[in-house]
């Protein structure tokens, strides 16, 4: 009953006064565009999409006197201290007659330092002065000082404004103490996990050079485990420029995640998974899950069991991860089935995987539709594998600038077991960076080779090309190989390349346009035949779970070849 008066006491006044809301709007704004302006007084307006609403909101005329202070006071954080906004009222709106008269400019600025901070600054002679700016210009200072080591400085930044002048003359005057370094760690709150694993995903160690990203990398290291529902690095004190760290942890009590979806993808159609994770199992941040994924074309079931700090060898600790799994596959002209294990010894050393392991595939093809370049029948490949990662994006979801490295190869042996003799080299760079204009580059290259010593491998361990990761005027492993036979053959040497440019359109929405080039060819070491080249556009939206991309590619010699591409994620 309590409640529900509450609830009729905060629902009962929109009823009673909605008739006497009216549509707020802007005049004389000559710097900022009416989206802005209404941003800056905290309102949203509808998405574009919903092109049949008014591109404009609904205000109490109560509340006038306390939104003009509102954006009086944005002005003048903006520059313009001389602003005056007049209110007009008729029957159904609101309109705020605003004369913006001459901004403050910025005069000289004045820097004194013994560390490079002009390319800091975020406002420059001529421009027009802006707080906020001069705010995040302190800020950024002190976060490049951290990052390089100098926890210990002295800076003064001020901002002096001549009103009648218009004026405004700035000061940064530095001086930066000694390098700091990583004292000792002190850990607290562990009830089931050892602390030698929470060291080794701490991101820096005592001795080393202070930086203030480090920390931020552990936060992220740390959650990553999944064991933890709450973790506080702090500085607990600071002598002679050594910062010893206190570290609180909380374990998770809630050990057990399931996830559920249902979704779509341009390669497989409508596909349904399922995904239960045990965490911390049985203590020392193990980890158990199980997969399910269905759809019309691809079935898999999959058991992962992860247990870090297996061991440790020259200082490197050594983490375990098991794979065990059935899957199913159609790829229109024969039928894939796989049982497969996959056991991994990985170790991380400055931001590089190094993971090396042996995997067992039982492959089985059948349903064959072309016998002249597909076997049939039971592949068993037994292979150790080695597998480089170096990941210096800015960002894992949209990265902006940065580079990706990725190398593996894996190896069949006869003499252990394998049908096949065989080796397997593939290797995949990508570069990004972002441009003033925010407008982003990015390109992409992958080299697969493949050297079969003693019986041919099955046709799905050859190379193909085509999808929304590859190719894109071609749909998911449509672009094969050429043979003077046969047709739809798989490849032994691949190159992949792609580059892709994209520009903001309106807010979280971004344009894109793309080249796509391949070279397949059926036999190892052969990089004489051509490339089939491919443009095309697309268009993404940030989300925080990475963009969601529509893409559509079109063959450079035959447009009639074209294929549209939908994914979730990044590909660069």
């Amino acid at each position: 009953m309590k409640k529900s008066v509450i609830l009729l006491l905060i629902v009962l006044p929109v009823f009673l006064f909605s008739e006497n809301f009216k549509y707020l709007y802007f005049k004389g704004n000559r710097t900022f565009d009416n989206t802005t302006l209404y941003e800056a007084l905290g309102f949203k307006l509808p998405s574009l999409i919903l092109f049949w609403k008014k591109r404009a909101v609904k205000i109490d005329p109560k509340t006038v006197p306390l939104l003009k202070e509102s954006l009086k006071g944005f002005y003048e954080i903006k520059g313009f201290y001389k602003t005056k906004i007049i209110p007009l009222e008729n029957n159904d709106s609101i309109i705020f007659q605003i004369e913006e008269n001459r901004p403050v400019i910025v005069n000289k600025i004045d820097i004194k330092s013994d560390f490079p901070i002009k390319n800091l600054i975020l406002l420059k002679k001529g421009d027009r002065f802006q707080a906020d700016l001069f705010i995040k210009s302190k800020q950024k200072i002190k976060k490049e000082l951290l990052k390089e080591g100098f926890c210990s400085y002295d800076l003064k930044a001020k901002a002096l404004v001549d009103l009648e002048k218009r004026e405004a003359d700035l000061i940064f005057h530095l001086k930066k103490d000694g390098i700091c370094k990583f004292g000792k760690v002190t850990i607290k709150g562990l009830e089931s996990i050892n602390k030698k694993i929470v060291k080794e995903y701490l991101k820096f160690k005592e001795g080393d050079k202070y930086n203030i990203d480090k920390i931020k990398e552990s936060y992220n290291s740390l959650y990553s485990l999944g064991v933890f529902s709450s973790v506080l690095i702090e500085e607990k004190e600071k002598i002679n420029n050594i910062v010893n760290y206190l570290i609180s942890l909380k374990e998770r009590k809630k050990k057990i995640k399931l996830k559920t979806g249902i979704g779509y993808e341009t390669n497989l159609g409508t596909r349904a998974f399922f995904k239960w994770e045990e965490y911390n199992f049985r203590g020392n941040a193990k980890k158990l899950s199980f997969f399910l994924k269905h759809s019309k074309k691809e079935k898999v079931i999959k058991n992962n069991f992860f247990k870090p700090l297996v061991f440790s060898l020259k200082n490197k600790n050594f983490h375990l991860k098991n794979e065990i799994g059935y899957s199913f596959f159609d790829y229109n002209s024969y039928k894939e089935k796989k049982f497969f294990e996959k056991i991994h010894l990985f170790t991380n050393i400055n931001k590089q995987l190094f993971d090396i392991g042996f995997g067992i595939e039982n492959i089985k093809i059948d349903e064959v539709e072309n016998l002249c370049n597909i076997k049939e029948g039971n592949f068993l490949l037994i292979y150790p594998f080695l597998e480089y990662e170096k990941d210096k994006r800015d960002s894992k979801l949209n990265p902006k600038k940065g580079y990706y490295l990725n190398s593996k190869i894996e190896g069949g042996i006869k003499e252990i077991g394998s049908e096949s003799t065989y080796l397997k080299w593939e290797s995949e760079i990508r570069v990004i960076h972002t441009f003033k204009e925010n407008l982003t580059a990015a390109i992409k290259g992958k080299l697969g080779l493949i050297k079969e010593l003693e019986k041919s491998l099955p046709t799905s361990k050859l190379f193909f090309a085509g999808g929304a990761y590859s190719n894109r005027a071609y749909g998911y492993h449509k672009l094969y190989a050429t043979d003077s036979k046969c047709e739809d053959v798989g490849g032994k040497t691949m190159i992949d390349l792609s580059f892709e440019i994209d520009k903001p359109i309106y807010k979280n929405i971004i344009g894109a346009l793309f080249f796509d080039s391949t070279l397949l060819s059926k036999d190892s070491l052969d990089f004489s035949t051509d490339f089939v080249n491919s443009i095309g556009f697309g268009i993404r939206y940030l989300t925080q779970i990475g963009p969601i991309k529509v893409d559509m590619g079109f063959n450079i010699k035959d447009p009639s070849i074209n294929a549209i591409h939908f994914l979730i994620g990044q590909s660069f």
